[in-house]
């Protein structure tokens, strides 16, 4: 009975993580490409750090947290030719930034 708990235990953390690992395979595969790129398709001024939620064929989704301000930009693109342009952007934010020290973007 020990050894089911601990195995359905373990299979409920595998999959939990594994969400959180793709997002990290995809941001080390396409990061840079999109590390810079926000610049010449959105308002955002400067980025702490940016994650690759996906990158399929010419479809691409990036979450961005903007430096200096508790606040994530889930931006879409699509490829057109060789370059990345905006389709979609969302901003994403909570009246409850910070406080107690739980804050959106939930993504760290």
């Amino acid at each position: 009975m020990k050894r089911l708990v601990t195995i359905c235990v373990l299979i409920l953390l595998l999959l939990l993580t594994i969400p959180y690992l793709f997002v990290e395979i995809e941001t080390a595969k396409y990061g840079k490409e999109f590390a810079t790129i926000y610049k010449d398709n959105t308002t955002i001024k400067d980025v702490e750090y940016c994650k690759v939620y996906y990158c399929i064929g010419e479809k691409a989704k990036v979450y961005y947290v903007e430096k200096g301000k508790r606040q994530g930009h889930f931006v879409n693109y699509k490829k057109y030719g060789n370059k990345w342009e905006l389709d979609t952007w969302e901003v994403i934010w909570s009246k409850d930034t910070g406080k107690d020290g739980i804050f959106y973007p939930f993504y760290r």
